[in-house]
């Protein structure tokens, strides 16, 4: 099966008459999204803005959809980051779900609010989740999908990384230097699975993100609030095993490949 006929499948399933390519700025889902722009049910590609990431990123997005001529959807969530976790502290693992929920599932909502045309209209989210990527707190996506009204399409779900990298080269695909020096996207930076010496390689590329990060502990300090930026706190036990966060699949990934470490933490 191609990764149009995922599509296809999709679509034919569900009645499916308009698919967005959700752009995290991430390799994955630049491929993702450049196999769904050749798809005549393409509408546009959407990225989520959470306030809390690597600017580059972002405009790595916003570049790579003027160059192919996609339109773009930017979201924000209602609530910034900031404003969160002057609220609540900063998250870590057993807090995850909240984060994922606050700053990217209820921009998926007005997503769907605006572009759905009738209550059993169903929209299809393209998104690059492989099964290689998945970890064991996902272990149930599949290539297709049905959250609500939302059809969540992985049509490069059975790819491995170099068939991700080939595929980029093959198309002549620009790469997101952010992903190249700290080996992901970045478009996200919640806190809840940073990983050992994250701020220190981010300061050292993105020393601006640091400083806006800190910025925030200073001000959560203020709190009685968790008050540090990528501190795990004690296992939250069986919180988020089943929790479907599509756009989070790799979350701590990087994270287990880059340190194996055994804790007492909710693992990724």
């Amino acid at each position: 099966m191609t990764e149009h006929d995922i599509i296809d499948q999709a679509i034919k399933q569900y009645s499916i008459t308009k698919v967005f390519g959700l752009f995290s700025g991430g390799h994955d889902s630049l491929c993702a999204t450049h196999v769904a722009s050749s798809h005549p049910a393409f509408v546009s590609a959407v990225h989520i803005n959470t306030g809390i990431g690597v600017p580059q990123t972002r405009q790595f997005v916003r570049d790579t959809c003027k160059e192919h001529g996609w339109e773009l959807f930017e979201y924000h969530p209602p609530v910034p980051y900031r404003e969160i976790v002057k609220e609540h502290g900063f998250p870590g693992p057993g807090g995850h779900l909240y984060m994922y929920t606050r700053l990217k599932e209820r921009c998926i909502r007005q997503l769907t609010r605006e572009h759905k045309t009738h209550r059993l209209e169903h929209i299809g989210l393209v998104s690059g989740v492989r099964s290689e990527e998945s970890t064991r707190r996902m272990r149930h996506v599949d290539a297709i999908q049905k959250e609500i009204s939302r059809i969540w399409i992985a049509p490069i779900h059975a790819w491995d990384k170099r068939q991700c990298n080939d595929y980029i080269d093959k198309h002549n695909l620009k790469r997101n230097e952010v992903v190249d020096l700290i080996h992901m996207s970045g478009e996200c930076l919640c806190g809840a699975f940073a990983s050992p010496g994250e701020r220190e390689e981010l300061r050292l590329w993105f020393p601006d993100v640091v400083k806006e990060i800190e910025e925030i502990e200073a001000e959560v300090a203020k709190t009685e609030k968790p008050c540090v930026w990528g501190q795990k706190p004690t296992r939250i036990a069986g919180q988020q095993e089943m929790a479907f966060m599509p756009m989070c699949v790799g979350c701590g990934k990087r994270d287990e490949d880059n340190h194996n470490e055994t804790t007492g933490e909710l693992n990724p």
